[in-house]
C-alpha cells in the first residue's frame, strides 16, 4: 500500500467573489498609533478619519493639533452625529466651562477646531456652515524686543555716553530713554550681525580647507590611511639621519653655509651627537674632504633631494627629534584620514581612529569644528540665521528663516546688481525682497546654497537625501548631529532656540551689553521686534515700516509697531507706579495734618488710572499681586484698625482699599488668576 501523503488544500478564490476592506478608523501621527474607532458614530466617520489625516501633512506640531482635534470630535460625537453650528455651540460652551485652562487656551484649542472643520468643509466632506465666533478679550502679548529685554541695562545712564544720547535725542527728538533704547537697540542689532558675518568666514575657511583635501585626495597613500587605526602608531616620527640633516642645510644655504646661529634650532646637537664639529660641515659644503666618504655621502644627499622636499626644507626652523617639521602627521594627513574612512558624514568622535581627536584638538580642530567643516551642523547654521535674522533690510520671522529658506532663495534679481530673497511662511505672504548684490550675508547665502547643493549630490546614496532632492523646494539649513537620529534633516524649533542662545552667549564674552540679553532668554524671535522699533524710533514712515514686516495692511503694522513701542516704552512706568503704591501704603501717620493729609487721593479715581502706562501694568502679575495682597491684608485688618482708630480708617486705610478694589476689578481674569498664585508668597508689614 502506498504511503498516505499529507498535504495543504488551497482553495480558489472565485473571481466573482469580493472581500469589503473598509478604512482602517487608525491615524499614524509622528512615530505614534491611533485608534479613533471611539468616533464611528459620526456621519462620515471614514471620510472624516481621512480628512484628518490630508489635514496635518505638512503643519507644524502635528502631535498637539492632533490631540487637540481628537479631544473636540470625542465631544461633539457625544452630542450629535453631525459636525455643525450647534455642535460647535456645544464644544465652545464645554470649553467656556473649563475652569482649569486659560482664556487663552480656550481661544486656541476653539481656533484649531474650526481651522479643521473649515478644512472638512472645503473637501465637502461636511456640510458648508458658519461656526460661532472665538472666544472675546484674549489680549496677544507683543514679543518682547531687546529694550524690553535689557530694560534694567538700558535704565542705567552709566552704560551710555550721555554726549553720544543727547545727540541721538536732538537728531531724532527723542526723549533720554527713548534716545538710549535706540542706541542700546542699534548697537546690538550690528554687534550681533557683524559676529555672524565673521563666524561664517571662519568656517568657511575650514569648509575650503577640506573641500581642498578632498580634491587631492589621490596626492595621499589611500591603501594605507585607508587603514589606519591608530594615528600615532600608523605614522611614527622617524630617527633624525645626517643624509637628512645635509639636505635641510642646503636646502636652506647652498654650499655657502652661515655661521651655527643661523642654523636650525637642534642642528649642531644632532651633529655633536654623531661626532660631527661644525667645521667639519661647513669644510664639507666648501668641497674640502676631510674624512674620506664624506663627499660621497653629501652628493647622494643633494642627488636624492627632490623640488618638493627642497620647498619643505627651506622651511624648517628647528631639528630636534619632535620638531613639528619632522613629524609625518599633519591636520591634512588627519583630515584625509577621516574622509577616506567616513566620508562627509562623521560619525561620534569616539569612533575615530585612535589618536586622531588628541591631535586635532591640540592644534585647536575640535571635534565640532571638524564636523562643521565635512558637513554643517547646528552651529554651523546659527550665524546664517543669526545674519538673517539682523538684517536690518529684511527683518525676517525666525521660522521664515530656518525651515523655510531654500537652496534656490537667494537668485540674481532682473534689477542690476541685486539679489533676490525669497523666504517662505507658514501662514501669510512670503518675503520676496532685492538686495544689493555686494552684501556680504547675502554672498555667504548663495555660496551656501550651491555649496549644499554639489555636496548633496555627493551623498544621493544616503535615503534621507533621496527624499530631499525630490522636494519642489530644497531646504537650505540641512544638518547633521551624530548622536541625533544618524540622519540629515532640518533644525528643530528647540535645537534653533539653542543654538542662538549660545551664539549670543559667545558674543557676550567679548562684548558686555550683550550679556543682559543673554540673561533675559532672547531668541530668534527677538530680532524682528527690534529691528521694528529701531525704525520707528528712528521716524521711519509707518508705509516705510509696513514694507519691511511685509505686512498686507497697514492697519497691522500700525498695531505692531504702537504695541512694540508702547511695550519698550512704558513698561518701565509700571514699576515706577508699583513703588508708588507700596510708599504710599506704607507712609507714616497722617491724620494730624488735617485737611492736607490724603491730598494725593483727592483727584477722582479715572483720572490717576488714566495715565498712557496702564495698558502695561494692567497686564503685569506681579503689580496686580500687590494689588490683591494689600486689598486682602487691609480686609482682614478691617476690624482691629477700626478699633485701634477710627479716625484713621476712614481718612487712610478706607481710601486705599477702594483703590485697589478698583484697579483689581479693571484687570482680566486670566491675569488675575496667576496674581492670586503670586499673592500668596508676599508677606507684608502688620498694619496697625
Amino acid at each position: 500500500m502506498s504511503k498516505l501523503q499529507r498535504s495543504p488544500i488551497f482553495l480558489k478564490k472565485s473571481k466573482s467573489d469580493s472581500i469589503v476592506d473598509f478604512p482602517k478608523a487608525e491615524i499614524k501621527v509622528g512615530n505614534k498609533y491611533y485608534d479613533l474607532s471611539g468616533l464611528s458614530t459620526l456621519d462620515n466617520f471614514y471620510e472624516i478619519v481621512s480628512g484628518i489625516k490630508s489635514y496635518l501633512e505638512g503643519r507644524r506640531a502635528p502631535s498637539n493639533q492632533f490631540l487637540v482635534l481628537k479631544y473636540f470630535l470625542m465631544i461633539v460625537s457625544k452630542f450629535s452625529t453631525k459636525i455643525d453650528k450647534e455642535t460647535m455651540t456645544f464644544y465652545k460652551n464645554h470649553l467656556d466651562a473649563n475652569p482649569d485652562i486659560t482664556l487663552s487656551t480656550k481661544w486656541q484649542k476653539y481656533s484649531t477646531a474650526c481651522n479643521f472643520i473649515n478644512y472638512l468643509i472645503s473637501k465637502d466632506i461636511i456640510d458648508d456652515f458658519i461656526a460661532p465666533p472665538n472666544f472675546e478679550n484674549v489680549e496677544k502679548k507683543p514679543i518682547p524686543s531687546f529694550a524690553d529685554i535689557a530694560r534694567n541695562y538700558i535704565e542705567n545712564d552709566d552704560n551710555f555716553d550721555k554726549l553720544d544720547i543727547e545727540e541721538i535725542s536732538n537728531v531724532f527728538s527723542l526723549a533720554s530713554l527713548e534716545a538710549k533704547t535706540l542706541s542700546y537697540c542699534l548697537t546690538s542689532i550690528d554687534l550681533i550681525h557683524a559676529k555672524a558675518i565673521k563666524d561664517i568666514y571662519e568656517w568657511e575657511k575650514d569648509w575650503d580647507k577640506v573641500q581642498e583635501i578632498i580634491d587631492n585626495i589621490n596626492k595621499f597613500n589611500l591603501d594605507k590611511i585607508s587603514k589606519v587605526h591608530d594615528f600615532n602608531k600608523d605614522f611614527q616620527i622617524p630617527e633624525r639621519t645626517l643624509s637628512e640633516a645635509l639636505q635641510i642645510l642646503y636646502s636652506k644655504f647652498g654650499n655657502n653655509i652661515p655661521a651655527v646661529k643661523y642654523w636650525p634650532k637642534g642642528m649642531e646637537d644632532f651633529f655633536r651627537s654623531i661626532n660631527w664639529k661644525t667645521s667639519r660641515v661647513k669644510n664639507l659644503f666648501k668641497g674640502a674632504e676631510k674624512y674620506t666618504g664624506d663627499l660621497e655621502l653629501l652628493n647622494k644627499a643633494i642627488s636624492n633631494l627632490s623640488l618638493v622636499e627642497q620647498n619643505k626644507f627651506k622651511e624648517v626652523k628647528d631639528y630636534y627629534f619632535n620638531s613639528e617639521e619632522r613629524d609625518p602627521r599633519s591636520i591634512e594627513l588627519a583630515l584625509s584620514v577621516l574622509f577616506v574612512q567616513y566620508g562627509r558624514i562623521l560619525p561620534d568622535s569616539t569612533q575615530w581612529p585612535k589618536g586622531i581627536v588628541d591631535y586635532l584638538k591640540y592644534r585647536e580642530w575640535t571635534p565640532n569644528r571638524v564636523r562643521a567643516a565635512f558637513f554643517p551642523h547646528p552651529d554651523t547654521l546659527a550665524p546664517f540665521i543669526v545674519g538673517l535674522l539682523s538684517h536690518p533690510e529684511l527683518a525676517p520671522n525666525v521660522d521664515s528663516v530656518a525651515f523655510y529658506c531654500y537652496l534656490n532663495s537667494f537668485k540674481l534679481s532682473t534689477n542690476k546688481d541685486k539679489i533676490n530673497v525669497y523666504l517662505g511662511k507658514f501662514r501669510g505672504n512670503a518675503l520676496c525682497r532685492d538686495v544689493n548684490e555686494s552684501d556680504p550675508l547675502i554672498s555667504y547665502c548663495r555660496s551656501h546654497a550651491q555649496r549644499m547643493l554639489d555636496v548633496l549630490k555627493t551623498l544621493d546614496d544616503r535615503e534621507e537625501i533621496k527624499v530631499i532632492l525630490t522636494e519642489k523646494n530644497i531646504p537650505l539649513f540641512l544638518q547633521f548631529t551624530p548622536n541625533n537620529n544618524k540622519c540629515i534633516r532640518t533644525l528643530d524649533p528647540s535645537t534653533l532656540i539653542n543654538v542662538i542662545k549660545r551664539f549670543l552667549a559667545d558674543l557676550a564674552t567679548e562684548v558686555p551689553s550683550i550679556f543682559p540679553l543673554v540673561q533675559g532668554n532672547c531668541t530668534g524671535k527677538n530680532f524682528r521686534p527690534t529691528i521694528a522699533l529701531i525704525e520707528r524710533l528712528s521716524g521711519t514712515s509707518l508705509l516705510s515700516i509696513q514694507k519691511l514686516l511685509n505686512h498686507a495692511h497697514s492697519t497691522t503694522t500700525e498695531i505692531y509697531t504702537e504695541r512694540v513701542h508702547t511695550n519698550s516704552i512704558l513698561l518701565n512706568k509700571s514699576k515706577d507706579f508699583q513703588r508708588f503704591l507700596v510708599d504710599n501704603a506704607l507712609n507714616g501717620d497722617r491724620e494730624h495734618k488735617n485737611k492736607t493729609k490724603n491730598k494725593e487721593f483727592d483727584e477722582p479715581a479715572d483720572q490717576w488710572l488714566n495715565c498712557e502706562a496702564k495698558r502695561i501694568w494692567f497686564k503685569d502679575h506681579e503689580v496686580i499681586a500687590e494689588w490683591i495682597a494689600w486689598e486682602q491684608a487691609i480686609l482682614e485688618a478691617e476690624d482691629e484698625l477700626k478699633f485701634d482708630n477710627l479716625l484713621r480708617w476712614e481718612n487712610y486705610w478706607l481710601p486705599r482699599l477702594v483703590k485697589f478694589q478698583s484697579l483689581i476689578a479693571m484687570v482680566l481674569e486670566v491675569d488675575k488668576k496667576h496674581a492670586l498664585e503670586l499673592a500668596k508668597q508676599i508677606k507684608l508689614p502688620p498694619l496697625s
